[in-house]
């Protein structure tokens, strides 16, 4: 297995959020310096993305058995592109391939954003299985 080293981005802010999306992208405006009178909270950004929108999944495998999204499917695309920002979706079903991008984005210094399987996460206990649910990278080990 190959040995990596490791790498940080310093002084990223993180605060609890209320959906992974706007949080993430909240953190990720405040870390660009990005705010209006201070650090962007979820419903500045949750409007800046511009997507309101309702999609809902129903399956009896969930308790409740509806899952609600609120916000527009490419909101962290949208969002960065409304504000002037470059974007760029990267995505392969290489790991080593996937895991080469990710370090090279926070060896440079810059904090990358990726799409995760939301029922393999350990600190969440759901049930749904999605694989878009948003995670800021900004150090490994």
């Amino acid at each position: 297995m190959p040995v990596y080293g490791s790498s940080a981005i310093d002084m990223y802010p993180h605060r609890m959020g209320g959906h992974c999306g706007s949080g993430a992208m909240r953190d990720l405006l405040e870390w660009n310096g990005l705010g209006y009178g201070g650090p962007p909270d979820e419903g500045l950004v949750f409007a800046l993305g511009g997507a309101l929108s309702l999609t809902y999944v129903r399956s009896d495998a969930l308790t409740p058995p509806v899952y609600l999204v609120g916000r527009g499917p490419d909101f962290e695309v949208d969002l960065p592109r409304r504000l002037g920002g470059a974007v760029e979706v990267v995505s392969t079903d290489d790991p080593e391939h996937g895991w080469a991008i990710l370090r090279e984005e926070i060896d440079c210094g810059r904090p990358a954003l990726v799409w995760a399987e939301i029922a393999e996460l350990p600190y969440l206990r759901v049930q749904l299985r999605m694989s878009r649910h948003d995670i800021v990278i900004v150090g490994y080990d």
